[in-house]
């Protein structure tokens, strides 16, 4: 797992499991950081985005998104040309599509699912 910075203060006894580069999927394609700790699921916004391109679009999308771990119902793989994409489907119903990017993606969408495994 490569360290990346998270502007999310984590509250006591909370510890990272999961950090990985990954894009929410929400309409508007908004790149940003995944991270699994073990009490919430929290995707960050990538800071410091160009002007250019996507990150125009970036602008306008979410700046996070939490998600308490036990609020997660299931989990679903769904395919994206060169990366991993994941489906989170909540307790409620509501599903989250991430696109999870950077080296391995595929591994690292494992790894992120191996988290959230039920014994």
């Amino acid at each position: 797992m490569k360290n990346y910075t998270i502007k999310t203060v984590l509250t006591d006894g909370e510890k990272i499991l999961f950090c990985h580069l990954g894009t929410i999927m929400t309409g508007t394609r908004v790149s940003g950081n995944i991270i699994v700790t073990n009490k919430r699921l929290i995707w960050e916004r990538k800071t410091g985005l160009s002007a250019a391109g996507i990150g125009v679009l970036a602008l306008t999308g979410k700046k996070e998104l939490i998600i308490p771990n036990e609020e997660i119902d299931s989990i679903i793989d769904y395919w994206i040309p060169f990366a991993a994409g994941v489906k989170l489907i909540l307790k409620s119903g509501q599903m989250y599509k991430f696109q999870i990017n950077g080296k391995k993606p595929k591994q690292a969408r494992e790894e992120f699912k191996r988290i959230f495994l039920k014994p």
